[in-house]
Order: structure tokens, then C-alpha cells, then sequence
């Protein structure tokens, strides 16, 4: 499982919010779907101020995800257009319906999920950087100075031959 969460405000009250949707996410059965999981965080932020939240969970011995989000953190392929969208809420507070979408990943393909600090019109390439660090660092130099951002890059490797 791998998880963007975008707590609402700043510091140390939203850092509250993230650490709590982590600790409702760490350790729960990934087999009850991406959905389930986004509800469990949902019931856990309840009565703080709230998170955009976009998780997915890759099935070993495959190359797919299965992804859902709910709110303003954004999903894109850095070779194609994917079929992601997220719900409109904020998680803890209200949330629409949540849909999951799973996505077969091509060998060799990289997803980047930000937060909403990082502008939506920002286009992204591994030519940009030598390693998934380095464009990680590229992508959060191009940032809102007036918020805060998260990346988050997930890649899957083409199969090595034994």
C-alpha cells in the first residue's frame, strides 16, 4: 500500500491529522479494497479537520493497482493518461462516493502522486532528473510557495530475467 495524505491547515495540528490517518491505515487488511480503506481512514479523522487522501494498493505477482482518492491530490502517469478521478471531499468530514479504479502499469512505468502544492499543469519526465530522488527534488522546486507538498513516486520495474 502506498498513501498520499494531505492534511488540511499547516504544522503541527496537520501533521496530528496525517500521523492519524497513518496509524488508521498501518496494519489494515489491504484484501477489503482500496475503498475500505479510505472509509476506515475517513472514520478515523473524524471530528479533526480533515485530509485529501489517495492510496493504492499493487497485487503481488501482477502489474496492477488499485487506486481511489478522495479530494485534491492528483494521480498521472508520466507516459500516459490514466483513468483516475478522485472523489470531491475531504476525508473526516464529507466525503462523496469514493470509486476505485485499477490500473494495469506498463513495464517500466512511473506514477507520480502529489499534492495539491505542486501545480496540476506541471509536466514531468525521467529526462528531467537522472534518478526517481533527483525528480522528486525537480518536481518539488516547482512548487507553491504558499503551501505545503508532497511527492510521491511509484514505478514498476520491468521483470529481470533469472
Amino acid at each position: 500500500m502506498f498513501a498520499v495524505v494531505d492534511a488540511l491547515g499547516h504544522g503541527v495540528v496537520a501533521q496530528a491529522v496525517a500521523d492519524r490517518a497513518r496509524a488508521a491505515l498501518s496494519g489494515a487488511a489491504l484484501d477489503r479494497g482500496v475503498v475500505s480503506l479510505i472509509e476506515q481512514a475517513h472514520e478515523a479523522l473524524k471530528g479533526t479537520r480533515g485530509a485529501a487522501l489517495t492510496l493504492g494498493v499493487y497485487t503481488a505477482g501482477t502489474r496492477s493497482i488499485e487506486l481511489a482518492g478522495v479530494g485534491n491530490v492528483q494521480v498521472r502517469s508520466l507516459s500516459r493518461s490514466l483513468p483516475f478521478v478522485a472523489a470531491p471531499g475531504v476525508v473526516g468530514s464529507r466525503v462523496s462516493r469514493v470509486r476505485s479504479t485499477t490500473i494495469e502499469l506498463l513495464p517500466n512505468e512511473t506514477v507520480l502522486i502529489a499534492s495539491d502544492g505542486l501545480p496540476r499543469r506541471t509536466s514531468a519526465t525521467l529526462e528531467d532528473a537522472p534518478d526517481a530522488d533527483a525528480l522528486c527534488e525537480h518536481m518539488l522546486s516547482l512548487a507553491h510557495a504558499h503551501d505545503d507538498a508532497t511527492v510521491m513516486l511509484v514505478r514498476m520495474e520491468r521483470p529481470q530475467p533469472c
